[in-house]
């Protein structure tokens, strides 16, 4: 939302949302706008004026949209910005829900800021639609990134085949389970990797997560510049996941390029509209 005229905006996109919507609608983001400011920001008090504040609420009412975060959080204080000129937290962003599917509402929370100045807001909801799919395994290449899994594979490969090449010993047999062999390194590799990459963001995303606390309360000039050096290191660490995922989608691409999939029929269905005339003069 802009920084003026938010209840306009809101009570325009939520009229336009109505006449189209079907499901269980979900909205959310950045509302620029602290919706009751006695509890949703650490001064207890907003600059925007009560008019608006009022306005903004009850379109939310006439909508029947509730706020998730706080539907399971009644009487608890937490924020998603940190405005450095007011030296001040608001919560700014909400997720809302129909009235009607609150009840599909499992839990809220907010995280922690890392990529931006504001902090992410998550909720769990039950669906009955959801079926688990079998996955299919695939090498991962970022493995080869690290200057350990050559060594490690040639010393495999070189152990597996000194053991395993004996007289009587059928060559096509060796050769098979040599392939699972490689595979179960790469799974064991992967995992382990995932884990220490999932226990290191795990650990500074705690650390971030009790910085901003004590930052919330006591406003520390060194708990902010240690909190910006920890948010530094958790970039670095998605950027690195950030890579695995960009060199997996150029894999889906250059493996569907000249296939009739489903890639082709998203890219055939967005062109389609595109080119579609509703109207003639």
């Amino acid at each position: 939302m802009p920084n003026r005229r938010q209840h306009v905006i809101l009570h325009d996109v939520l009229d336009r949302l109505s006449a189209f919507s079907e499901g269980i609608v979900v909205v959310g983001g950045d509302l620029n706008i602290p919706l009751d400011p006695r509890c949703d920001t650490s001064t207890g008090r907003s600059g925007i004026p009560h008019n608006i504040l009022r306005r903004v609420n009850t379109t939310l009412t006439e909508h029947r949209l509730t706020d998730c975060w706080r539907a399971l959080h009644t009487s608890t204080r937490d924020f998603t910005h940190y405005s450095s000129a007011h030296n001040s937290y608001a919560r700014l962003d909400y997720l809302f829900l129909p009235f009607d599917s609150l009840h599909l509402l499992r839990s809220a929370s907010i995280g922690t800021a890392t990529w931006s100045d504001h902090c992410p807001v998550s909720m769990t909801i039950q669906s009955p639609l959801l079926s688990p799919k079998e996955r299919v395994w695939r090498l991962n290449e970022t493995l080869f990134n690290s200057p350990d899994t050559l060594p490690a594979v040639h010393s495999l490969l070189q152990n597996y085949f000194l053991d395993n090449v004996t007289p009587g010993m059928p060559s096509t047999t060796v050769w098979e389970a040599h392939k699972a062999a490689v595979r179960g390194f790469f799974v064991s590799t992967g995992s382990r990797l995932k884990k220490e990459s999932a226990a290191q963001a795990i650990e500074l995303i705690t650390q971030i997560g009790a910085l901003e606390r004590r930052h919330k309360l006591l406003l520390e000039e060194d708990s902010y510049k240690t909190l910006l050096s920890l948010r530094a290191k958790l970039h670095t660490l998605h950027n690195l996941q950030a890579q695995k995922t960009f060199t997996r989608v150029k894999r889906i691409y250059y493996e569907s390029g000249n296939k009739c999939g489903r890639l082709l029929a998203r890219a055939l269905r967005k062109q389609r509209t595109q080119l579609y005339i509703h109207k003639m003069r």
